[in-house]
C-alpha cells in the first residue's frame, strides 16, 4: 500500500470512494502524472511540480487546482464554497464528475504549455505578512523568534494564515498563544 492508498483508506466509507472518484479522474486524464502527499494531502504533479491537491474532511472533499483552475470556472463553481486556489464539495452532494473532470482538464492543458502562473518562477515569491497578534507574542521569546525567523517561507505563511485569518480579535489572539507554545517547542507545521 503506498503513501496515498494509506491516506484515503483512513477515511470512512463516504469520503473513501469520493477521493478515489478524484484520483481515478486525474489518473485517466493524466497517467503520466505521479502521486505523492505534499501538504499532507494527496497530490499529482508533472516533473515535480504540482497541478492538484485533494483531500478528505468531515463535512466535504478539499480540491485544489491552484487560484487560476478556480478563476476560469468560477461560474460553473457557484454552487460550492471557494477560495483563491481551493474548493470544497459538500458530502451532502454529489460529486460534480464533469466539472472535475473538465477542471483537471484544464490544468493538464496549462500545465503542458507552460501556463501556470502560480508556478512561474519568474514571479517574486509572496511576502510573508505577519499579524500583529503573532509579532507580538513572537517578539515575548527569543527562542521562539528565532526558530520563527529559521522558517522557510511556507511554514511561516502556515502559521501566519492560520492566526490572521480568524475573523473575531479574541480567536487571533488565542490562535497567536497557542502558536507561541508550538513554536517553542519547535514545530515547523501547525498540529492544533
Amino acid at each position: 500500500m503506498n503513501e496515498i492508498d494509506a491516506y484515503i483508506q483512513n477515511f470512512p466509507e463516504n469520503i473513501r470512494e469520493r477521493l478515489m472518484v478524484i484520483r481515478k479522474i486525474v489518473l485517466e486524464l493524466a497517467p503520466q502524472a505521479t502521486e505523492r502527499i505534499c501538504m499532507r494531502m494527496p497530490t499529482f504533479e508533472f516533473d515535480g511540480k504540482w497541478f492538484i491537491h485533494y483531500a478528505g474532511y468531515a463535512k466535504h472533499i478539499g480540491f485544489y487546482p491552484q487560484p487560476d483552475g478556480v478563476e476560469v470556472f468560477k461560474d460553473k463553481l457557484s454552487g460550492c464554497k471557494t477560495s483563491k486556489g481551493a474548493i470544497q464539495f459538500p458530502l451532502n452532494e454529489p460529486l460534480p464528475l464533469d466539472l472535475i473532470h473538465e477542471i483537471v482538464a484544464y490544468k493538464i492543458e496549462n500545465h503542458n504549455k507552460g501556463e501556470q502562473p502560480t508556478m512561474d518562477k519568474e514571479k517574486k515569491p509572496k511576502e510573508v505578512i505577519i499579524p500583529d497578534e503573532l509579532a507580538d507574542v513572537i517578539a515575548t521569546d527569543a527562542e521562539a523568534s528565532e526558530f520563527f525567523a529559521s522558517l522557510t517561507d511556507g511554514y511561516k505563511r502556515g502559521y501566519c494564515d492560520w492566526v490572521g485569518g480568524a475573523k473575531q480579535e479574541a480567536t487571533r489572539q488565542t490562535r497567536a498563544g497557542k502558536a507561541l507554545i508550538m513554536l517553542q517547542n519547535k514545530q515547523k507545521t501547525l498540529k492544533t
